[in-house]
This record gives structure tokens, sequence and C-alpha cells, in this order.
């Protein structure tokens, strides 16, 4: 039997994203609470930078910490949208989707780190350790590829047996 190519909506490619996106924002939220509480000791550091941007005070504090977060997921779940989009450019290069997914996950940990982070507050790019950043980028950037790359569930049609049968109950009742 001959598969049918049917593709998805815009809006249903968007959702993936999101999804995707954030299941690339909990492993990279996971790999830097554990590199902050193994390097710096401080578990939630990192987020808690994240949040100075928007609280503009650099103590650490409980609502710069879940502000931090807010923004974490926010920008990982825009991330996997952009991810979606860009796929097909690395089907096209003929590499797999994971690959691509921790390739797209490197160029956006740059873009974010020197681009974003410095332009929005210098202090913020001093704090945050880039190697960890990057790391974490990559791996969560092939975790929302591999979450990309899973086959779409499958679902099947009543063939004409079953169809009679249902159709038969119906009329007997």
């Amino acid at each position: 039997m001959a598969r049918v190519y049917h593709p998805k909506s815009t809006s249903a490619r968007v959702m993936d994203g999101v999804v995707a996106g954030l299941v690339g924002g909990v492993v990279a939220a996971v790999i830097l609470f554990l590199l902050d509480g193994i390097f710096r000791g401080d578990f939630f550091f990192t987020p808690t930078v994240i949040g100075w941007l928007l609280t503009g005070d650099h103590d650490m504090t409980a609502t710069s910490y879940i502000l931090g977060v807010i923004v974490h997921f926010v920008l990982f779940a825009l991330i996997g949208v952009g991810l979606v989009f860009y796929l097909p450019v690395f089907r096209r290069l003929n590499l797999n989707s994971i690959l691509g997914g921790a390739i797209y996950g490197a160029i956006v940990g740059i873009a974010v780190f020197f681009v974003l982070l410095g332009l929005l507050n210098p202090a913020v790019v001093s704090a945050v350790d880039n190697k960890a950043l990057l790391f974490a980028s990559i791996v969560a950037g092939a975790a929302m590829g591999w979450w990309l790359a899973r086959p779409a569930p499958v679902t099947t049609q009543p063939d004409a047996t079953e169809q009679a049968v249902q159709e038969d109950q119906v009329v007997q009742e």
C-alpha cells in the first residue's frame, strides 16, 4: 500500500514546535540545574540570572527565579516553533532531525548568549556560564529534533467486515 503524504496545517506545525520547544526547555533546565549545582553550588543560578533581565536588580530573589523560568520556557517554545520551519532545510541537506536540532540548538545558543543577553544586559553575560549554556542548548536542540522526528500516530480505518458488523448492530437496536 502506498503512503500518501498529507502536509500538516500551519497551526498543527506551530503546536508541534511549541511542544518540542517545551521538551527542549525541560532538557536544558535539567542540564543547567545540574551544572549550576555542581560548579556554582547554587542550583537555581541560571534562571535567576535570566530573571535579572526583567527585574533589573542583581539579587538572588524568588521573583527573579520565577521570571527567569518563565522567560526560559517562553523562549524555548519560540525556538521550537522556529525549528519546525527549519527542519525541511535539514532534510534537504540529508541530515537527521536530531543532528539538525543539535546544530540549530548550537546556533540559537550562541545567538541568545552573545546577541540577546549581550544587548539586553551585559552584566548577565558575565554572570552566565557560556559553556554550560551552549552545551544545554545543543542537547536541548537534539531533544527537540528527536521529538519532531517521532512517527506520527497511526489511525486505522475499520475494514469492510467490521463496518458491516457495526451497521448491523445499529439496525438491530
